[in-house]
C-alpha cells in the first residue's frame, strides 16, 4: 500500500492528464502518469478547482508530436 502525496493534472471535456507521487512506509517516492486501475484502500482527499474564466484543451503540437495543454481566456475567443 502506498500514500498519495500528491496528485496534479487537469481534468477537462477532452479527458484527463493526471500525474501522482505516492510514499511507501518508508518513505521512499515514486511517480508518473496516472493510468489504469487505482483502488483507493481508505480515502483519498483530492480537491478540484474550477478555472471559470479560462478553457484548457490539448492541441497537437508539431514540434513535440504530443497533445500540449493549451490554455485560453474564454473572454478573448476570436471569430
Amino acid at each position: 500500500h502506498f500514500e498519495i502525496v500528491s496528485p496534479v493534472g487537469t481534468v477537462g471535456l477532452d479527458g484527463c492528464h493526471l500525474h501522482v507521487s505516492l510514499a511507501d512506509a518508508e518513505g521512499r517516492v515514486v511517480g508518473g502518469h496516472l493510468v489504469g486501475d487505482m483502488h483507493i484502500f481508505t480515502t483519498a482527499e483530492i480537491v478540484l478547482g474550477d478555472c471559470e474564466g479560462l478553457q484548457w484543451r490539448r492541441e497537437m503540437d508539431d514540434a513535440t508530436g504530443f497533445r500540449e495543454l493549451v490554455i485560453n481566456d474564454r473572454a478573448r475567443r476570436c471569430c
